[in-house]
């Protein structure tokens, strides 16, 4: 299941960013890794990524804009800003472009580790909702995805 699941790293620290891809490839995750914007814009030009991990200082345009211009872009992608800046202010603008988890630099594998996870976890769970038919019995309810069926008392049983 974790092949499933496409992690791209956007961190100009090559030995952080080796570390990172290295480890989400042992866990069987698909894995990009690039020091700069350019780079995953080429990627995204064949392929897609389920998660972002973005520093926020990056030569050229920075990760906060790359979060936002993604999200603008792809409002189901999921994005974790990786950046030694721990204020308020910063965490917030940070979630305001479109993070969906700010992590303070330096973070430690195990925990950015159970963050994908987290982040994978309710990306499947999300999926399977809409995979599956349910049945309300007290409303005599059939819905599946979007579509809902109201069904008699008969058919309820």
């Amino acid at each position: 299941m974790s092949q499933d699941f496409t992690i791209a790293i956007i961190e100009d620290h090559e030995s952080l960013r080796e570390m990172m891809t290295n480890h989400f490839k042992k866990e069987n995750f698909k894995v990009f890794g690039g020091s700069m914007a350019e780079e995953l814009d080429e990627y995204f030009k064949k392929n897609r990524a389920d998660l972002l991990i973005l520093d926020v200082n990056l030569p050229g345009e920075d990760g906060l804009s790359i979060a936002k211009r993604y999200r603008q872009a792809y409002p189901s992608i999921n994005i974790i800003i990786l950046t030694a800046r721990t204020e308020a202010k910063d965490k917030i603008l940070g979630y305001s472009t479109g993070a969906d988890l700010y992590l303070a630099k330096p973070v430690s594998i195990e925990e950015l580790n159970a963050a994908v996870l987290s982040i994978r976890r309710r990306l499947f769970q999300e999926d399977a909702s809409k995979e599956h038919p349910k049945l309300d019995v007290t409303k005599r309810q059939l819905s599946f995805n979007d579509l809902k069926t109201q069904l008699s008392s008969q058919e309820a049983l």
